[in-house]
């Protein structure tokens, strides 16, 4: 079965047990609490955005970080797909394709310290990353567009240092 967006609306709405909710509620919550976080999703409506959550929260393709307190303070979502994607795919809810030779990084959201382990949680759940393609999308002023990525964006990201600001905490799997 195929896990599509009116699946996922109806089981945020009936059937997600209550720890899933609160997570969902956060996460969604993160993605609003600061206009630069507002940014990312301007175009989507509440309920959208809740179910895009959500859908990469089902499908695996969702990562998040806490800092030290608890709090979120990074988000990351993906797509295993061909390198023909782009933004009308994410707005037609197209599937992952397992067979892709393409990530894409649609969505993400890091606060300081929490960029590096979210892309580790990345390569550890999905180590192909580390030698397929890399899209994402940048808005410009003929709109979105795809921009493409070699691996050296996560020897980049990587390699940048804490500085010791932060103690580093924890980037939590989007399933048991």
């Amino acid at each position: 079965m195929v896990l599509t967006a009116g699946h996922v609306a109806s089981m945020m709405r009936k059937h997600m047990p209550l720890g899933h909710k609160l997570l969902m509620d956060e996460l969604y919550q993160y993605t609003q609490s600061s206009k630069r976080n507002m940014d990312v999703l301007r175009d989507w409506c509440e309920e959208s955005a809740r179910v895009l959550i959500g859908w990469h929260y089902l499908k695996n393709t969702l990562t998040y970080h806490r800092d030290p307190e608890g709090a979120i303070d990074g988000l990351l979502m993906w797509y295993r797909c061909t390198d023909e994607w782009g933004w009308k795919d994410i707005q037609d809810w197209k599937a992952d394709d397992p067979e892709g030779d393409t990530f894409f990084l649609a969505f993400c959201w890091a606060g300081a310290g929490a960029m590096k382990d979210l892309c580790l949680e990345l390569i550890r759940r999905q180590p192909e990353v580390l030698t397929h393609k890399l899209v994402s999308i940048r808005e410009g002023r003929r709109g979105p567009g795809v921009v493409k990525y070699t691996q050296k964006l996560f020897v980049k990201i990587l390699n940048q240092r804490d500085h010791g600001k932060r103690k580093r905490s924890t980037t939590t799997t989007s399933s048991s």
